[in-house]
């Protein structure tokens, strides 16, 4: 069996010089003003499905995809009028009946700010839910934005 070194590299921040776009079919809308330390994303994975066969544990099975959710802050900055501002991309509709979904890619550079090479992961199928909230700010109006994913795990690459 061979060793391997896992997370070895130099630390990477999305605070230094990282993006998030969301892209509604038609644009890529890149989200600033995002606040420092709020951004969250947590990919939901697979239920596990634990089952015994006579009586003895067994390796559990990849069960039901679950939900990713991105979470983040940003500084309101006209977002309740601008024609792709965070409250008209959540107010979008779909024309067949089903929520309107995005495309959200999230790029962390690996030399900070100004870098040309990083990480990204990109979820499908995202949607907004709760819908986009305004609240006041000790300096800055706030808006807090959970959008929920279909994809369970997004896909990681680099750039």
């Amino acid at each position: 069996m061979a060793a391997v070194d896992i997370n070895e590299a130099l630390p990477i921040a999305f605070e230094l010089g990282g993006t998030l776009t969301i892209n509604d079919g038609t644009d890529t809308c890149t989200v600033f003003n995002i606040e420092p330390g709020s951004m969250e994303v947590d990919p939901g994975g697979y239920e596990p499905r634990v089952y015994q066969d006579r009586g003895a544990n067994k390796t559990p099975l990849k069960g039901k995809a679950r939900e990713s959710v991105i979470k983040f802050r940003v500084k309101d900055s006209k977002a309740m009028t601008e024609t792709k501002g965070i409250f008209a991309l959540a107010s979008q509709t779909d024309s067949t009946g089903v929520v309107k979904t995005f495309t959200v890619v999230i790029k962390i550079p690996h030399a900070g700010v100004g870098g040309t090479a990083g990480d990204q992961i990109t979820f499908t199928g995202c949607y907004f839910e709760p819908y986009p909230k305004r609240v006041p700010g000790a300096e800055f109006d706030i808006i807090d934005v959970t959008m929920r994913s279909t994809d369970p795990v997004g896909t990681p690459t680099t750039y």
